[in-house]
């Protein structure tokens, strides 16, 4: 592993693979000058980084393959800097977590002076949230002292013996001129892996109280994101209060155009040096326009081409 004055020296951002990356707590981070973690191997499996295709959501190491969102992630970058609380709101695969993971987290990251971890809520979404929260202030852990943390915090946070707010406010002191982006993503488990409604209303409450009352006072330094499917918006009717939330503070990921499909597929592959032949691209970007989950069947499509053709120049020959 490069040293950090390497690092620094070169200037340059790099995101380490599993077998080379930043450790806290046993929870492998994927890491940039030992200042930014994520928490991705609980949920995410790695894929390969010299791949310009996925299927699934892009992470981190994807970066330099990630395109077609750039208007997009500059209103994300506002909401961050406007708000505590920001809602990413979308389509079932339209792209949300990796618009996050591989579009957000890198361009932040060039600040240096961020920390990111991340959790989805499933059926004990408190244990979800401690589990990502205790690496960041307790960074050198053994995994059963971590476990035991976790639980300690997850029973805090759920009886309300302590608070989010004190917590952050201890991650804060232990990370000194840093900034936290909690990534909650796929918000919708909560809906359908929690079936304890109490849990679930508690839960939604403890982020609110702490992120989204608090923009009346004060700008965190501690930011809460979340992503969550449209089709799952009548769930969050029955709590009224994150409703209002979503709707007023939500920023909506909306579906491709015909320009942001074309990057998708062409400059994945100009950084490896191979070329999409024209006939090819207007081919697959008029099979998949109209359809809804437009970016998954474009993804799939690609990944197989890229496969037949093993690297070579993709052509509209392979594609018929």
């Amino acid at each position: 592993m490069a040293t950090q004055n390497d690092a620094k020296a070169s200037n340059k951002i790099n995101f380490t693979n599993q077998d080379n990356s930043i450790n806290y707590g046993n929870q492998y981070g994927i890491g940039i000058q030992n200042n930014v973690i994520v928490n991705l191997n609980f949920y995410l499996e790695k894929g390969d980084v010299n791949f310009p295709y996925k299927e699934s959501s892009f992470l981190p190491q994807d970066a330099e393959y990630f395109f077609g969102r750039d208007e997009f992630l500059k209103k994300l970058i506002t909401a961050i800097e406007n708000n505590n609380f920001i809602p990413v709101l979308g389509q079932s695969k339209s792209g949300k977590s990796s618009v996050i993971l591989a579009g957000l987290i890198p361009r932040l990251a060039k600040a240096k002076n961020w920390l990111f971890t991340f959790f989805r809520p499933r059926e004990d979404p408190f244990y979800n949230l401690a589990q990502a929260l205790v690496p960041l202030y307790i960074p050198e852990i053994d995994q059963t002292e971590l476990e035991a943390e976790t639980k300690k915090l997850k029973s805090s946070l759920e009886n309300k013996t302590t608070s989010l707010s004190k917590i952050i406010d201890k991650i804060q002191q232990k990370n000194p001129g840093n900034r936290i982006l909690i990534i909650a993503d796929q918000f919708e488990q909560l809906y359908t892996f929690c079936t304890d409604g109490e849990t679930r209303y508690k839960f939604i409450n403890t982020l609110l109280q702490t992120f989204q009352n608090s923009t009346e006072k004060s700008f965190l330094s501690t930011k809460l994101i979340t992503a969550i499917g449209t089709n799952f918006l009548e769930n969050t009717e029955f709590h009224k209060p994150l409703a209002d939330v979503l709707k007023k503070d939500g920023i909506t990921l909306g579906q491709m155009k015909s320009n942001q499909l074309r990057e998708v597929i062409e400059k994945p592959t100009q950084k490896l040096g191979i070329e999409v032949e024209k006939r090819l691209v207007e081919r697959l970007i008029e099979d998949v326009i109209e359809k809804q989950e437009r970016l998954a069947l474009l993804a799939f499509s690609l990944i197989e081409l890229w496969e037949k053709q093993n690297g070579k120049q993709l052509t509209y020959r392979a594609y018929e």
